[in-house]
């Protein structure tokens, strides 16, 4: 046999040992909105919003653990559901409230940061390695003197 054939046998068996052997990894985590931003807030203002931490395939439970990275403003966001919750099986889209209170005392300017959202799944290896899912959520937050009223009439 020619050098030629025996190296096109060797990679068509390492293709098919590779393709066979194959584990896939269905993991898709996600977050939408990507940010939390708020244009039009002044001092002593309250603001919520949803955000959707979505997997793409919901067969097990996943532990979240939320950091929030926004120095002197940590302590204005609050995330309702904790900084360490269990979104369930079987749900593909789990919303998540955070809370933004700006204090009275609070000076006007630009404030921003990030949420951090990492997971993994329920009874996951403790020792070794382990995968985990992840997204970050941007801050943009800006408190000024400019008073807006947002409200929407939903029925009359």
């Amino acid at each position: 046999m020619s050098f030629k054939t025996k190296t096109l046998i060797f990679s068509l068996l390492a293709l098919i040992f590779l393709i066979s052997f194959n584990s896939v990894a269905f993991a898709g985590f996600g977050i939408s909105p990507a940010s939390l931003t708020n244009k039009n807030l002044v001092p002593g203002s309250y603001y919520e919003q949803d955000i959707f931490l979505v997997q793409s395939q919901p067969e097990i439970d996943l532990n979240a653990k939320i950091t929030v990275e926004a120095g002197d403003i940590s302590n204005w966001i609050k995330i309702e559901n904790g900084n360490n919750f269990t979104i369930p099986k079987g749900i593909q889209q789990f919303p998540m409230k955070i809370a933004v209170s700006i204090p009275s005392n609070a000076a006007y300017g630009n404030y921003k940061g990030a949420i951090t959202v990492n997971t993994t799944p329920t009874g996951s290896q403790k020792d070794g390695v382990s995968v985990v899912l992840g997204a970050n959520i941007a801050i943009d937050l800006n408190v000024t003197d400019l008073k807006i009223s947002d409200f929407s009439i939903q029925n009359f």
